[in-house]
């Protein structure tokens, strides 16, 4: 059965007027995880409510809940949100926790409180929970890999890559020219992974990575030209893709001269 527009305009309407509320009880929540009636059957956490239970009672709870960015329009959780549809799970799941309690339950709210309130330093660390397992991760990686350098020069074209293709959604200016972009920073990217993992020599797969680059950049061009992206945006990925070639220019020089040293 189809569902009446005017009903989903009003219960999106509904949805924005509890979430303008909920904004305002997450500013100082060291307290409280305070679950919100969403839209769709869905429920969600923001702000605070979503770092701690993401970061200190999923974990404990050995459940996975993911934190996302607050993609509605207007005023957003600059921490994240996270949503869910199977309440009656997640409820079955917080009974069990030893870190907090039921303490209301209604319609559009659902709210559990802290056995020990949190403070604002604990609080940091959990948001910044997810940042230090990345750097962590990003240490070993560059311990692992041949090339650091380059490797963190290429993620960084692929993440800003990534961050713009999103950005931005005229969906004729990425059939004619933004698909082809995104595909051949992944190459370029993908190509570096398999020099490291030895599965593609690695002078013919830099010059590759190199030349990748180089069709990429004319891409980058022809979005100024199109007028499709900001010229902060394509001046950014543009020059973080300068820097990838010359970290790609280094890891060659250095191939030649252990070439040199060896005849």
């Amino acid at each position: 059965m189809a569902i009446n527009k005017q009903t989903i305009k009003e219960e999106r309407k509904e949805y924005l007027e509890r979430k303008q509320k909920l904004l305002e009880l997450e500013k100082e929540n060291y307290a409280r995880i305070i679950m919100m009636r969403a839209t769709r059957g869905f429920w969600m956490t923001g702000g605070h409510s979503a770092v701690i239970l993401v970061n200190k009672i999923a974990p404990e709870l050995k459940i996975r809940i993911a934190l996302r960015r607050d993609t509605d329009f207007g005023d957003k959780f600059k921490e994240g949100v996270t949503t869910f549809k199977n309440l009656g799970f997640y409820k079955e799941k917080l009974k069990l926790s030893e870190y907090v309690t039921l303490e209301k339950e209604e319609d559009d709210f659902i709210i559990y409180k802290l056995k020990r309130k949190i403070s604002a330093t604990e609080y940091d660390v959990l948001r910044r929970s997810k940042e230090i397992r990345r750097q962590k991760l990003e240490g070993m990686i560059v311990k692992s890999v041949p090339m650091p350098t380059l490797n963190a020069k290429l993620s960084e074209v692929l993440k800003l890559a990534f961050k713009f293709y999103g950005k931005h959604s005229d969906a004729l200016l990425r059939a004619f020219v933004v698909d082809k972009l995104a595909d051949e920073i992944r190459t370029a990217h993908k190509t570096f992974v398999l020099i490291c993992r030895e599965e593609i020599e690695a002078e013919a797969g830099l010059i590759k990575v190199k030349k990748i680059l180089s069709y990429a950049m004319a891409d980058v061009e022809q979005i100024v030209t199109l007028e499709g992206w900001s010229v902060e945006d394509c001046t950014v990925l543009a020059m973080a893709m300068i820097e990838a070639q010359l970290a790609v220019d280094t890891e060659m020089k250095i191939l030649a001269n252990g070439k040199t040293k060896r005849a």
